[in-house]
C-alpha cells in the first residue's frame, strides 16, 4: 500500500485479513463471591488474583473498542469504492489522497489490533496461572510479562 501511495504504483492483492481472537476468563467462585456480596470471604490470594483478572479485562474492554472503532472507519472508507468479482476492494479511481487517507486508515487499525492482541496475551497469561491454581500476584505478573514478551 506505500509503495501505490508514495510511488504510484499499482495496488498490490490484499492479504487475508485475521480477526483479533479473545475469549474472557471466567471463574464460577469469583462471579459467586461478587454477586452474593461474599468478595470479603475470599482469601487475599485469591482477592488479589481474581481482581487482577478483572482489571485486564476492564482495560482489554477498552482496547477491543478502540480496534472496533478503527475498522469500522477502515469499513466505511472501503464501502465508498466497488469491489471486484472476488470480493477485493476496486481502488483503480482512487486519488493519492484518498490512498493517503486510506493506508492512514490502515495503519489506526493496525495498531489498535497490535494493542489489543497485547493485552489479550495479558489475560490469556493470568487466566493461564490462576485457573492453573497459582493465586500469587507475583506469578501472575510475571505470566503477563512472558505473554508480552513472546510478541
Amino acid at each position: 500500500m506505500k509503495a501505490a501511495v508514495w510511488q504510484q504504483q499499482p495496488l498490490a492483492e490484499p492479504t487475508a485479513y485475521a480477526l483479533p481472537i479473545f475469549d474472557y476468563p471466567d471463574s464460577p467462585l469469583w462471579r459467586s463471591a461478587k454477586l452474593s456480596g461474599l468478595v470479603e470471604r475470599l482469601g487475599t490470594d485469591e482477592l488479589n488474583a481474581y481482581s487482577e483478572v478483572e482489571l485486564l479485562i476492564s482495560k482489554i474492554d477498552v482496547f477491543y473498542d478502540a480496534w472496533r472503532r478503527a475498522q469500522s472507519k477502515r469499513l466505511q472508507f472501503e464501502r465508498q469504492y466497488p469491489q471486484r468479482p472476488r470480493g477485493e476492494m476496486d481502488f483503480s479511481k482512487a486519488s493519492a489522497g484518498d490512498l493517503r487517507i486510506y493506508l492512514g486508515l490502515l495503519t489506526d487499525e493496525d495498531e489498535a489490533t497490535s494493542v489489543f492482541r497485547e493485552w489479550d496475551r495479558n489475560v490469556e497469561g493470568a487466566e493461564e496461572t490462576v485457573f492453573g491454581g497459582d493465586l500469587r500476584l507475583e506469578a501472575i505478573f510475571a505470566a503477563e510479562r512472558k505473554a508480552t514478551d513472546q510478541r
